[in-house]
């Protein structure tokens, strides 16, 4: 048994009292940790900084934005807002575009997205700029919980979230029109269920499925891919760890089987959409043969330059600043593991960047794998690049605030230093400030830089919506938002994937419903939405019925049957008077429904047995420690 004295040279490390009162007395790690420590303070904060940033977006919610690809996006987003809405189903047919196209198997469209709720509660615009606030938030927040997950807190932290979220490709998709791009901002998420899915609880790769839907959901054609094969890089950097662990603190190959959980539960969740695209995409793949090359000084030019000029790929376009470099060399210069490791995957996706015959030919090497192989516009490679500087920032912000903490630290273990007498919370309070300060100056940069570029995004007030009865028009690429907001069709198409358009659409016909016998009877329409028709007809002998529509293999009829008609949508209908219903409905999309409804089931079965399962262990526990039971 030791004596007092023993334990006492212990806890102090030796030495007399007063060392024993001053180091028992200790500065926190970081002390700027308190100024993050509240859920809700975090939340106000990404949640003001979130509406600055999108600014006049959120003033004048009809703003939209100059670019072409606004009105593409603006467009799908209406139509599937107006299958849900107004006519109460399912976005699988989109009757706005092209004369008629699948609405579930377009990669582009975000009908099965979460966000579609906010447009319901407020309606359109102020949905939808909801929806890019709630984004910018699971943003900050993602990669403040990664950040934490990698031993990053406090103010460090918080710098690395901001400089993230409000990164120049995060805005630059605000200036292009890409608001799906926004499904960038869940990629810190899947990062927090890969490692912590290994390390604590297998129900964070549940968490990441969910999330690996919503980003798939959300209009995920270049989203998902992109951040598959980063979150893959990601993977094989932590199997690398697992393997050269001397401790063995985790088996290797649990960041694989991680990575392919997570996949599968976001394949199934989202199967109402996987199912159907993947059939779309066999039949008419969305093809990009061009190739793209830029120097890395160019996409260096994109990270760190500051510019006025706007461009799909001008300088300063995905901007996070000379400042963050520096605090990245910071973190580098005290050999921090988690720094090398940041740095390794910044140098890939940089040589990513590149494009076709780039640094080490890596994006060559993409473009031989299924899928990725038709994505564009490599440069885009550089938000992934972006976030693990933004994780080096953070780190390199921490050194700098634990070595204030060791200065403080060693000046008070001075025998004869003054220090002594002032009290430590008030150390804590002056380098958390500090770190408050030189964390605010560095996030100050990035988010005035990319906000300034997002308020000249906001230019042009949207179009009234205005009801009348469906028909196809001519439509214009250029304002396509304009025809389904006025409930018109358009039939100029501005899609990235080919799908069949027949030649024998017409505009403004006098009707969109009619027969190829004129002199057979009439047809009446009764009442019409997105994916039901219902007419009445008078037929004095069998003939056809043509609908001003592309055909598809999911329209059906309640009478007579469907039948080929120069790519249009034909039934042929037996004499008589009556009513009949043309109706879509594709089996894939309702195999996909039934997979994606089976799997959250049994996902939310899983969670609660194993929350009885924890409930019935407490309370075992519990009773095994109460006296009372002996």
């Amino acid at each position: 048994m030791t004596t007092a004295d023993e334990r006492r040279k212990s806890e102090t490390g030796g030495g007399d009292g007063r060392a024993h009162s001053t180091a028992r007395e200790e500065l926190p790690r970081l002390p700027s940790s308190w100024l993050s420590r509240y859920v809700g303070v975090r939340l106000l904060l990404w949640l003001g900084a979130g509406t600055l940033f999108l600014g006049l977006g959120l003033e004048h919610p009809t703003l939209s934005g100059a670019a072409k690809d606004w009105a593409l996006h603006a467009q799908m987003t209406m139509s599937s807002h107006r299958s849900w809405v107004i006519y109460g189903q399912y976005p699988a047919w989109d009757p706005y575009e092209c004369g008629g196209i699948p609405g579930a198997s377009n990669l582009q469209n975000n009908g099965a997205s979460p966000t579609q709720l906010l447009l319901w509660i407020f309606g359109f615009w102020a949905g939808w700029k909801l929806a890019l606030l709630l984004f910018l938030v699971l943003g900050c927040e993602g990669t403040f919980q990664y950040a934490r997950v990698r031993g990053i807190d406090g103010v460090p932290a918080m710098l690395a979230a901001v400089i993230f979220a409000f990164s120049g490709r995060i805005a630059q998709a605000l200036v292009d029109g890409h608001p799906h791009f926004f499904g960038f901002l869940l990629f810190p998420w899947l990062l927090v269920a890969l490692e912590r899915g290994g390390r604590d609880s297998w129900r964070y790769y549940l968490l990441g499925g969910l999330v690996w839907a919503w980003i798939f959901n959300d209009g995920g054609v270049i989203t998902t891919p992109m951040s598959a094969l980063v979150l893959f890089l990601h993977t094989i950097g932590l199997t690398v760890e697992g393997v050269l662990d001397p401790a063995r603190r985790r088996r290797w190959y649990a960041p694989l089987a991680g990575y392919a959980s997570i996949g599968l539960c976001g394949l199934l969740i989202s199967a109402i959409t996987v199912v159907p695209a993947v059939a779309q995409w066999l039949d008419a793949p969305r093809v990009w043969l061009r190739t793209e090359h830029y120097s890395l000084a160019k996409i260096l030019g994109l990270l760190f330059e500051r510019t006025r000029l706007e461009g799909f790929i001008a300088s300063g376009t995905s901007y996070v600043g000379s400042f963050s470099a520096a605090l990245f060399l910071v973190a580098l210069f005290t050999r921090d593991r988690r720094a090398t490791a940041a740095l390794t995957l910044i140098v890939v996706t940089l040589a990513l960047a590149t494009g076709d015959g780039g640094v080490a030919g890596l994006y060559d090497l993409q473009k031989k794998l299924p899928v990725l192989r038709y994505l564009r516009n490599p440069f885009r490679y550089t938000l992934f690049s972006g976030f693990y500087l933004a994780l080096g920032a953070g780190l390199g912000a921490a050194a700098i605030e634990r070595w204030l903490v060791g200065a403080v630290e060693r000046l008070r273990n001075r025998e004869t230093s003054l220090w002594r007498r002032v009290p430590l919370p008030a150390f804590a309070i002056v380098i958390g400030l500090f770190s408050a300060v030189l964390g605010g100056w560095v996030a100050q940069d990035v988010f005035r830089h990319n906000r300034a570029r997002v308020r000249r995004a906001w230019a042009i007030e949207a179009p009234m919506r205005s009801e009348q009865s469906f028909r196809q028009s001519l439509g214009n690429p250029w304002d396509a938002y304009v025809w389904s907001s006025i409930n018109l069709g358009s039939l100029i198409c501005f899609q990235a994937q080919a799908f069949p358009e027949s030649r024998s659409l017409r505009a403004d016909l006098p009707a969109e419903e009619y027969l190829t016998d004129p002199k057979a009877g009439r047809v009446k329409r009764l009442r019409w939405s997105s994916q039901r028709i219902d007419l009445e007809v008078d037929l004095r002998y069998r003939t056809g019925l043509v609908v001003n529509q592309n055909a598809h293999r999911g329209w059906h009829t309640s009478r007579g049957e469907i039948v080929a008609y120069r790519g249009l949508v034909a039934a042929r209908l037996p004499a008589g008077r009556y009513r009949v219903t043309l109706y879509f409905s594709d089996p894939l999309v309702n195999i996909g429904a039934l997979i994606s409804i089976a799997s959250i089931f049994g996902l939310v079965v899983l969670l609660w047995r194993r929350r009885d399962r924890r409930g019935e262990l407490v309370g075992a526990r519990a009773r095994a420690s109460d006296p009372s039971n002996a």
